[in-house]
């Protein structure tokens, strides 16, 4: 079984790192679970950290959800990354799609944005911890990542280790 694992802070709170679908967790989840992950990765290693666990990076469907993330992520986490979503165009430039293809019915970027920067190759959609708005970026760029699935697909294999991390 998971469990959630308390992180140390500077002060004297602590911080819960929950499972999937933990009934604490599942605070801001309906027909989906998330799951926070504070280690940083390149967009593809989150990805794959996330399939390995049965889920995919997170779809955010609505401003609902979205007011949601950045409501647990200001209350929290600490962690000043910045924030892997699921959204891409990898597959067509400038066609982005949710990579657990969910439709793209809903975005939130940031002023200017999507605008593959100076011609860079910036296929992949981070989430800015300061606005909660949304960034095209390189992939190899390292962020923090939400992994979502169905509530159908709960409980996670027996194996995925559980979270823990070092927050300031």
């Amino acid at each position: 079984m998971i469990s959630a694992q308390p992180l140390k802070t500077s002060s004297a709170k602590k911080v819960l790192l929950l499972p999937f679908c933990s009934v604490t967790n599942c605070l801001f989840c309906v027909k989906f679970c998330r799951h926070v992950s504070i280690n940083k990765k390149t967009w593809h290693a989150a990805q794959d950290s996330c399939r390995k666990a049965g889920a995919e990076l997170v779809s955010i469907l609505s401003m609902k959800e979205q007011s949601v993330f950045l409501k647990y992520f200001y209350i929290f986490l600490t962690e000043t990354s910045d924030v892997w979503t699921g959204l891409n165009d990898l597959m067509y430039t400038g066609y982005f799609m949710w990579s657990d293809r969910h439709l793209v019915s809903f975005t939130y970027w940031a002023p200017g944005e999507p605008n593959n920067h100076d011609g860079f190759t910036e296929d992949c959609v981070e989430m800015l911890h300061t606005t909660g708005r949304w960034n095209d970026v390189s992939c190899t760029e390292l962020n923090t990542y939400i992994c979502k699935m169905p509530k159908a697909h709960y409980p996670l294999p027996k194996d995925l280790p559980a979270a823990t991390a070092n927050v300031k």
